[in-house]
């Protein structure tokens, strides 16, 4: 490829490494002899009442082909001048990677161009720049080469979120918490979250929860001099019932006494493992008012737990399911993994069957991501993953069945190095969907952590911009700093008021 300006280089580079990984892409400067391939964005596309204009000319051996596209929907008046440069970019990325993927007879994405994290970011920026749902459509596609199915899957959360989500007024005074309790009872094989084994870890466990007190108090006071209300509460991990009944009584008090509750919405516990979770601890969270929790299996088949180093079994999970319902929680989530090594599409069915006779409020599919802190990193090609083909005939089946148990579609997100370039979905009863969800991923509201690994992300609703703070993940150096952190947090939620 010639040379394009920097700054759009880096992006284009991992766009093609992703979506093509089967091939090399370098940008030089110098005659090659590999195809070469010369872009061009005119200069006149960043003029306002200008289309936006791109060029790709491909050079192999002796063949030559010249390809331009004029771009005329930027010409809208519901665009602004900063939206030309981004569209731009956009419309390049797309020109290039849909005529490389007809060049080399490749097939499209099913996301087109989108590589990030947060795609439903990019309904909610079209919203609001007061743009239909059905106009929406027309522009996934064109610009961003998006697959219908992935279209229409991301219109219906959309539509959903804009009952949630807040508007930029309600932004600049609501906030929501989440804490990180970076401990588990054993670190599963797949995971690559903060989560630090208590059999080796378990000193730190009194002094973290010490520290962590101390940063409840401050950031609470924080809090209630500036007036905020605090939507919703996520504790998370890591394993949150890995603490004691004891431990997790004086946290929640600790909360109830210093985070005011006056317009709390929705107060989450990820209880996650089964084999942390007892009567005692489903009590305690029930009469501090915890509305939420989730009990994640992953799986239901027992030589895939066995596997992948979760010490529980699929009994378990349905005795402690059935003892959330009779102490009274009426909103249970369930997480699940597809693509777990070993397992086939009869392995998926069977799971999906014994999940829907629980009858879950919500399950939350994430398609399995290989991270680079996940013990399985580095020997992925030892490991039997199913096909792409496959995965996604195992997502499609579970899609349906959900649907069709009024489990629907409402938040979602993608992540590095999924399989089969797929996605993470949420599925929920109506009226039973985790306004915490919908606001960490779409990052429309302020969202403070506190704890071990805990990110603080202050939106600016003006533009939606953000700032974040990362809390450390090891307990030690958070112990160890937090007045610094406390300090570096304050600043930050200080700057934008």
């Amino acid at each position: 490829m010639q040379l394009i300006p920097e700054s759009y280089q880096v992006s284009i580079k991992r766009l093609l490494e992703i979506l093509l990984p089967d091939y090399s892409f370098n940008f030089v400067i110098e005659k090659s002899n590999n195809p070469l391939i010369k872009l061009k964005l005119a200069q006149s596309s960043f003029k306002k009442g200008e289309p936006i204009q791109t060029e790709l000319t491909l050079i192999d051996g002796n063949k030559r082909y010249l390809e331009r596209r004029y771009h005329y929907d930027i010409l809208d008046s519901r665009y602004g001048e900063l939206d030309y440069e981004r569209r731009g970019k956009d419309l390049l990325k797309t020109h290039i990677y849909t005529f490389l993927v007809q060049y080399l007879e490749e097939e499209i994405s099913p996301w087109g161009i989108l590589t990030g994290i947060r795609p439903t970011k990019i309904v909610h920026y079209l919203r609001d720049k007061g743009f239909e749902f059905e106009e929406l459509k027309k522009i996934l596609k064109e610009v961003y080469v998006i697959s219908d199915e992935k279209i229409d899957l991301l219109i219906r959360i959309g539509q959903i979120e804009e009952k949630y989500l807040p508007t930029k007024n309600e932004a600049a005074k609501r906030i929501s918490i989440y804490i990180g309790i970076p401990f588990c009872p054993s670190r599963c094989d797949y995971c690559s979250f903060p989560a630090f084994s208590l059999q080796k870890h378990r000193r730190f466990m009194e002094p973290f929860l010490k520290t962590l007190f101390h940063e409840i108090e401050v950031v609470g006071e924080f809090i209630l001099k500036q007036g905020y209300k605090v939507d919703s509460i996520y504790i998370g991990g890591g394993t949150p019932t890995s603490l004691t009944t004891a431990q997790m009584e004086k946290l929640l008090q600790c909360l109830e006494k210093h985070i005011p509750f006056d317009y709390l919405q929705e107060y989450n516990v990820e209880a996650g493992r089964p084999d942390t979770i007892t009567p005692e601890m489903l009590v305690i969270l029930r009469d501090a008012g915890v509305t939420r929790i989730s009990i994640n299996p992953q799986t239901m088949q027992q030589k895939t737990l066995d596997a992948i180093g979760r010490h529980h079994t699929v009994d378990q999970i349905k005795n402690v399911f059935t003892l959330a319902r009779e102490v009274g929680f009426d909103n249970i989530n369930m997480d699940l993994i597809i693509g777990l090594p070993g397992e086939n599409f009869t392995d998926v069915q069977s799971t999906i069957e014994e999940v829907l006779r629980l009858k879950p409020d919500s399950v939350t599919v994430h398609t399995l991501s290989l991270k680079k802190a996940a013990r399985w990193w580095g020997k992925a090609n030892e490991l039997p993953f199913p096909d792409d083909k496959e995965l996604t005939r195992m997502l499609d089946y579970v899609d349906r069945v959900l649907r069709e148990n009024q489990l629907l579609p409402y938040y979602m997100y993608r992540q590095k190095y999924i399989l089969a370039n797929q996605e993470n979905v949420g599925y929920a009863i109506s009226g039973k969907e985790s306004l915490y969800n919908m606001i960490m991923i779409d990052e429309r509201e302020t969202v403070i952590g506190l704890g071990g690994g805990a990110v603080t992300k202050v939106v600016n609703p003006k533009d939606w911009s953000l700032n974040r703070h990362s809390n450390p993940k090891y307990p030690g150096d958070y112990i160890d700093q937090i007045d610094k952190i406390l300090n570096e947090k304050l600043s930050l939620l200080t700057s934008l008021q």
